[in-house]
């Protein structure tokens, strides 16, 4: 039989409740407006019938193989919050040059023309929106790695974050085990947090594995990367809540539908969708318009072309 005084030395041993332990009657207003209005979307991203949205606080992986449009693809996404929601970013992108080849980047697909071909007020007005919106990080010979990247959150009042590519950082798998896999495990926990503790949408941008080529028809080449295909491996699979496949098929491939893929067409593979409602996972067509330096969709109906900047570039836009 327990007596008064083991009752009492059992109460002073238990423990404290942690302070992130919740019981339900603590999150009530959040489950009331979900039930009220549904799963939250993010900010849309203007491509018409493309289903995926930009969350603050949430994360966006974007891979694929080599030259195939990954950074492209996030430039325009961030030039496009800009435009239409007033956003800033900060990126890390030196697989595109210097900080000064990176705003040209940004200022030549703001403009929607080859840098080099922008007229003396094209430039200056490019530079404008750069410098409202857009910062460049280069830490040049310095050693850089997500902790440090993940560091700058906050500098100065930023939306998104992003880092392109994964492999530009500097890692170190010493403080796990020096195994790649539960590395990047914790690193995209770390980065996960970051982005729900500050609000910012942080984007990586990674590689795909290297693969080996297929051939079809006569024509080899470098099959559509699959979520597991990530360089690095099924961690990312297993962290990631917003995942993008980004695929250019060899022209003149058959499809296997009687399609043949066209010299300018990219495969956008949403492979995950998480938090709940920002998308829907698919493949979408897109075409990347090299005299415009913009992506376009295609209406199903009309074949006619739809830009993410159609609002903001009515006047100029080639259609």
């Amino acid at each position: 039989m327990q007596t008064s005084s083991s009752n009492g030395m059992a109460q002073m041993m238990k423990p404290e409740k942690p302070d992130y332990l919740y019981s339900v009657d603590q999150v009530n207003s959040q489950l009331e407006e979900l039930y009220k209005k549904g799963s939250p979307r993010g900010y849309e991203l203007g491509w018409k019938d493309f289903d995926y949205t930009i969350l603050s606080g949430a994360t966006t992986y974007i891979m694929g193989h080599p030259a195939h449009g990954k950074s492209f693809f996030l430039f325009e996404i961030l030039i496009f919050l800009s435009q239409q929601y007033n956003l800033k970013h900060m990126v890390f992108s030196p697989e595109n040059g210097a900080v000064h080849d990176v705003y040209a980047m940004i200022i030549g697909m703001y403009k929607c023309k080859n840098f080099h071909s922008l007229t003396p007020v094209e430039l200056s007005d490019g530079k404008d929106f750069a410098r409202e919106y857009f910062r460049v990080l280069d830490p040049l010979d310095r050693r850089f790695s997500v902790e440090d990247f993940l560091e700058h959150t906050g500098v100065e009042d930023f939306n998104t974050l992003s880092g392109d590519p994964f492999n530009e950082f500097d890692h170190d798998f010493k403080d796990d085990y020096n195994r790649q896999d539960l590395y990047i495990e914790r690193i995209l926990t770390l980065v996960r947090k970051k982005a729900r503790a500050t609000g910012l949408h942080i984007f990586i941008l990674n590689h795909a594995q290297d693969g080996k080529k297929v051939e079809k028809n006569g024509t080899r080449y470098l099959p559509k990367p699959l979520p597991v295909d990530h360089s690095g491996g099924k961690a990312w699979w297993k962290k990631g809540l917003g995942m993008i496949g980004v695929w250019r098929p060899p022209a003149g491939l058959d499809d296997g539908n009687g399609h043949e893929y066209e010299y300018n067409e990219v495969i956008i593979d949403v492979q995950k969708a998480k938090p709940k409602g920002i998308g829907k996972i698919g493949e979408y067509t897109f075409y990347y318009d090299v005299e415009y330096n913009r992506y376009y969709t295609r209406d199903k109906i009309t074949g006619s072309r739809n830009y993410a900047g159609e609002h903001e570039n009515k006047k100029k836009a080639p259609f």
